[in-house]
């Protein structure tokens, strides 16, 4: 291999030996050297050690292949947005021509080529200025997305020098990582928050990925700078219970949005997304996440876990003001209600924004009251929610497995200085002995 930049070309002469790497006997990097040169080996190498990863991560469940290959480096795959959240953002732009900016190795890219196959989308364009990106990119699309020429290009250039036009969708990913550290400044961000808003105001219809836990920038006065002129959402998209992105929409792309997911959004508030099983999501959206935090002195009838997107959002109080719920040791604990209803609890536990679970028991966390406890009651710890304190969860449910028959949620949280568990129904039906048990008088937390 030559000393100029990596083509594509390269990467389909070396297709089989990624192949081989990752499914059958893999030749030794030295091998590899020896066929292909040293840069194109390192590559091949790492991408076969990476492959069952970006299978995992990249593969459409409506455009899955088992044996799909994908090019990518460790660095580029974590960046990647993974195919679910990917496909979801791609409906929220519905413009004729969509670009995918600093697009990397084509997580969203492919996203917006399968929705553009189904909708008025024209034309898709994907940027970045790496050419190594762009060269994994394009096969990345050609290996699982093949798309007509026509209709998807690819550009090694810089996404500040693009012909934006003002009814185009734009969806951005700005690097987030300086000097190989990561970041959630906005402002250390390439391109930076300046430049990403010039970029917005040229465009119709906007989405910016950013950490979960970015901040946009405030002005001395705390005012926003550089705010752009579109009407703008935050938003918090989970996955599997694992927060992966914050996302601003901004203009058209709000009101396609709100089609999208069935609910009214607007500039202004931040909601929590949640992306359930079938891939639908479910939304909590408030305008106001400033209300005090209401707080309990003892755990009610229910106990209640928001989903990780609700609590990234800042909207755990919100979320607790909805549903009549109070706090359990300030808005970073559980929550706990004598008022929400069965079926906002179903609803709530089928949608994925909230474990909700009815108490069977609550009292003190001493381990030796703790097992008699769940003795009595003939229940073991199937899962074990832990918050705020210094217990293993997986350790929890090793030492209380043989406690009894019927599973139970264990939860082991803080109130003030004081330590409280619970034990809840877990979703599963209890023995027609314990279907009628109340609450231990201990319930009072110290």
């Amino acid at each position: 291999m030559s000393s100029d930049p990596l083509q594509q070309a390269d990467l389909q002469q070396t297709e089989t030996l990624l192949r081989e790497s990752f499914d059958g006997n893999p030749p030794s990097l030295r091998q590899l050297r020896g066929r292909v040169g040293d840069p194109l080996a390192a590559l091949v190498s790492e991408a076969a050690e990476l492959q069952w990863r970006a299978r995992q991560k990249l593969a459409s469940a409506t455009h899955s292949d088992p044996q799909s290959l994908w090019w990518t480096t460790a660095r580029s795959l974590a960046q990647a947005t993974p195919a679910r959240v990917a496909d979801l953002k791609a409906r929220l732009l519905s413009c004729e021509r969509v670009w995918d900016l600093c697009c990397g190795i084509g997580g969203d890219s492919l996203a917006l080529l399968r929705n553009a196959s189904t909708t008025n989308v024209g034309q898709v364009y994907s940027v970045d200025r790496d050419p190594v990106l762009m060269a994994m990119l394009k096969e990345n699309v050609r290996l699982n997305q093949p798309v007509a020429e026509t209709r998807w290009e690819a550009i090694c250039d810089d996404v500040l020098s693009q012909d934006y036009q003002s009814n185009d969708g734009v969806h951005i990913d700005p690097d987030r990582r300086i000097d190989g550290k990561r970041t959630t400044r906005p402002q250390d961000y390439s391109p930076a928050w300046a430049e990403v808003c010039q970029i917005v105001d040229r465009v119709a219809a906007a989405l910016i990925k950013l950490a979960p836990a970015a901040e946009l920038p405030k002005s001395e006065t705390n005012g926003l700078v550089d705010w752009p002129a579109l009407p703008l959402h935050r938003a918090w998209i989970s996955l599997s219970g694992s927060v992966r992105e914050q996302l601003l929409i901004c203009g058209a792309a709000l009101d396609q949005t709100s089609e999208v997911v069935g609910q009214p959004l607007s500039p202004g508030q931040r909601s929590a997304i949640v992306l359930r099983a079938d891939g639908d999501p479910a939304v909590f959206a408030a305008a106001d996440w400033s209300l005090p935090a209401p707080r309990a002195s003892q755990v009610q009838r229910w106990m209640i876990d928001p989903d990780a997107a609700v609590r990234a959002a800042g909207l755990t109080v919100a979320f607790a003001d909805a549903y009549q719920a109070s706090t359990l040791g300030g808005p970073a604990g559980y929550l706990t209600s004598d008022q929400l209803t069965e079926a906002d609890a179903g609803r709530l536990n089928q949608n994925g924004l909230a474990i909700c679970e009815s108490v069977l028991w609550s009292g003190s966390s001493d381990d030796r009251r703790l097992r008699k406890k769940m003795r009595s009651l003939d229940v073991y710890p199937q899962r074990v929610k832990t918050r705020g304190v210094s217990q293993d969860p997986n350790q929890l449910e090793k030492r209380y497995r043989e406690c009894g028959t019927h599973p139970a949620t264990l939860w082991i949280g803080k109130n003030g200085k004081g330590q409280y568990a619970v034990l809840s129904h877990c979703q599963l039906s209890l023995s027609p002995r314990d279907q009628g048990t109340q609450l231990d008088p201990e319930c009072s937390i110290e």
